[in-house]
């Protein structure tokens, strides 16, 4: 593992409510011939399923599932994994969470990885569960800096979200990395916040700054060179190694090389501007995605004139609806999205994908690999070098794109409703949180609404679970 580590303490509040595995094996076939009905979990008096966004991954071939479950009463949470419960505590001290996890398969035995907290004399201990094992008391953890920590040049590339440790932990004020049951001392940058003073400060490898308003962008590169942002009195700085801006009326996307180049957007004025080491851009409505090579070439998005733009390098793209994953390597290589007449597209070094109703975290390497979620007509795709590495049809959207690269479930939410059609729009399945039931072309089906559904291609079937009375259960639906 590289020693020089950046954190950044990015906290998720994407609630966990339910990561199913299904299989039909172990149901039994309603009175309609088409329809098998199967009860995964019976839930307790005062139990419900932690509903919210989901994380899902689908392994058709086991009868396995995971779900987080609530009881009213004690207020507490409870994770449940392949029908074993795992961890009971406190709602306060494990929500169930997305930033509570960073590792979930449900078809390897203890296939989980997720932190705790305790409240024991006064103070609040960190602990982690990896796959079976509990580590800690740590003053605190992070299982996510490794993929969801944003690198000191802006990018965030294939190979940023390569597995380097199995957990970060802190303790007396520095910060070790666990991998493969040893653990190690990193370089680290850190931003902290004290509830009591409501003020943040940086800590770079034990030193610590004086109090902020506020920080961000907290970087740190292999020789030591750091930057952050912060807060005071009102206005914002970058702090560049030790040199500190003017203040603005607000300092984002802050980059910083080896080599001691910077780059870094700032609003003045209600205008946006653009500062590429020292060279400043003309105001735009926003500048937003910056990103910095180790050379000194550079992209970032603006909009101006209610268009939206990619500047890669000083040459302009066309305007667009909106721009947005915008991904630059040292080669000179780009990739971002962008929307247009109603449809998003990806444009990889000028390489035009189709149209689709979205595209997610557009991702590339400096070899040219390219990778990003797209959704067309309810069917979601990853889609890597042009091929479909993952194939889900149904009601989920991706919502945190490292998790894939580390076979760690999707994350995606149902709340607007689920429409799904079969192959060539011969079937459809709709359900809402409004109707008691689930609609199979035209007719009614089940008790409750779907809390997730998909449209199993291999069966031809449409598979939905819901809550029924306490019982957790399994739909499948087949299509003549």
């Amino acid at each position: 593992m590289n020693e020089k580590n950046f954190l950044t303490r990015q906290r998720r509040n994407t609630i966990i409510a339910l990561s199913i595995v299904f299989c039909a094996s172990f149901g039994v076939w309603a009175q309609d011939n088409n329809l098998k009905r199967s009860v995964l979990l019976t839930l307790g008096q005062n139990e419900s399923i932690w509903a919210g966004e989901y994380f899902a991954a689908q392994y058709f071939n086991e009868n396995r599932f995971a779900c987080i479950i609530y009881d009213d009463v004690k207020k507490s949470c409870t994770f449940v994994f392949n029908g074993k419960r795992i961890i009971t505590t406190d709602a306060n001290d494990f929500s169930g969470s997305a930033r509570n996890f960073s590792y979930l398969n449900i078809a390897e035995e203890n296939g989980y990885v997720f932190y705790y907290t305790k409240k024991e004399n006064g103070v609040v201990n960190y602990y982690v569960n990896y796959k079976g094992t509990i580590d800690g008391p740590f003053e605190d953890i992070s299982l996510h800096a490794n993929n969801s920590f944003r690198r000191p040049n802006g990018n965030i590339t294939l190979t940023t979200l390569v597995k380097e440790y199995d957990y970060l932990y802190r303790l007396a004020e520095r910060w070790y990395a666990h991998k493969d049951g040893k653990n190690k001392k990193v370089d680290f940058a850190e931003s902290i916040y004290d509830y009591n003073s409501r003020k943040s400060s940086v800590n770079i490898n034990g030193s610590i700054s004086q109090r902020y308003d506020w920080v961000g962008d907290v970087c740190l590169t292999e020789s030591g060179k750091y930057a952050y942002c912060y807060k005071r009195n009102g206005e914002q700085y970058a702090n560049i190694n030790g040199s500190i801006s003017q203040g603005y009326d607000f300092v984002r996307d802050l980059c910083l090389t080896e080599s001691g180049k910077y780059a870094y957007c700032y609003e003045n004025n209600g205008k946006y501007y653009a500062n590429i080491n020292g060279s400043i851009s003309q105001g735009y409505d926003d500048v937003y995605n910056l990103c910095l090579t180790e050379s000194g070439k550079y992209a970032y998005c603006y909009k101006s004139n209610g268009k939206g733009y990619a500047n890669i390098n000083g040459s302009i793209s066309q305007g667009y609806d909106f721009v947005r994953y915008l991904c630059l390597t040292e080669s000179g290589k780009y990739a971002y999205s962008y929307e247009s007449n109603g449809k998003r597209y990806a444009n990889i070094n000028s390489s035009i994908s189709q149209g689709y109703d979205d595209i997610e975290y557009v991702a590339l390497s400096d070899n040219g690999d390219y990778t990003y979620v797209s959704r067309k007509n309810g069917k979601i795709d990853l889609n890597h070098d042009g091929k479909n590495k993952i194939d889900f049809w149904g009601a989920i959207w991706t919502t945190w794109m490292p998790v894939i690269f580390n076979a760690n479930p999707v994350y995606a939410n149902t709340y607007n409703g689920i429409e799904l059609s079969s192959i060539n729009d011969e079937h459809s399945f709709f359900s809402d949180y409004k109707y008691e039931y689930v609609v199979i072309d035209g007719k009614r089906y089940g008790k409750s609404p779907a809390l997730y559904a998909w449209y199993d291609t291999g069966k031809n079937v449409f598979v939905w679970n819901a809550v029924e009375g306490k019982d957790l259960v399994l739909y499948e639906h087949k299509l003549p």
